[in-house]
């Protein structure tokens, strides 16, 4: 086990660096307000997905987005 933590720790400095999730939500809070599509739009959803690969790629898990959006805007 230790062996194995070593080499994660290891590997781990070679990654980006992912969003906490507070500054995700901002981010996602900000593309929200920034978009003219409706906060209960389906299409809400993508446009977010979209924005966030452009400015933020690697950094995100998509899951963690998808949850962000339905626990603050319904989706």
């Amino acid at each position: 086990i230790q062996d194995t933590n070593l080499k994660i720790t290891t590997l781990e400095v070679f990654l980006p660096r992912q969003l906490e999730v507070d500054e995700l939500k901002a981010i996602i809070i900000n593309i929200v307000d920034s978009s003219t599509l409706e906060v209960g739009s389906k299409k809400l959803m993508g446009y977010v997905m979209g924005e966030l690969k452009k400015s933020h790629e690697g950094l995100f898990d998509a899951t963690l987005v998808r949850t962000i959006l339905q626990d603050t805007f319904g989706l």
